[in-house]
């Protein structure tokens, strides 16, 4: 990842959240991203044309597969990550993916900011990333928007 001055912020909620485009709505966010999955695919484009959105599918979103262990899914989230947050500096962007994602591959990469617990099977996670790491500013359960937000 490149040196960033100003944090990209992440918004990853996992596909099917009804109440995402109501949450997104006033948040400035630049663009959606989502896994190729067809339920992803549907909540981002519904997402997407709600707040007049453009969409990107990229294949690095997808779920684990089966020959894809642990440290393997964590490589190729910290990878679409970085590349994301290197192009969207300053920018708020939602990434539509799945549970094993947030579940898995998110707390193994980022910092807990105070205040912010982990939540069991998250809907929504808030990511702060630069060249300081991935920080976790909030940790929703499914559905139930807004997520906390962490204490300074």
């Amino acid at each position: 990842m490149s040196d960033l001055f100003c944090p990209a912020t992440l918004i990853l909620a996992r596909h099917s959240e009804v109440k995402l485009a109501d949450y997104l709505r006033g948040r400035n966010v630049a663009h959606v991203y989502s896994s190729t999955m067809i339920r992803a695919v549907q909540t981002a484009e519904t997402v997407a044309e709600t707040l007049n959105l453009d969409i990107t599918v990229k294949e690095s979103l997808r779920e684990a597969v089966a020959q894809e262990g642990s440290g393997d899914l964590v490589a190729r989230c910290r990878a679409v990550i970085e590349e994301l947050s290197d192009v969207h500096r300053g920018e708020t962007v939602l990434v539509v993916t799945h549970s094993d994602v947030l579940d898995s591959a998110v707390p193994a990469l980022a910092m807990m900011a105070s205040g912010v617990g982990r939540v069991p099977h998250p809907g929504l996670v808030e990511l702060q990333v630069d060249a300081d790491g991935i920080v976790c500013t909030a940790w929703a359960p499914s559905s139930s928007y807004p997520p906390r937000e962490a204490i300074d």
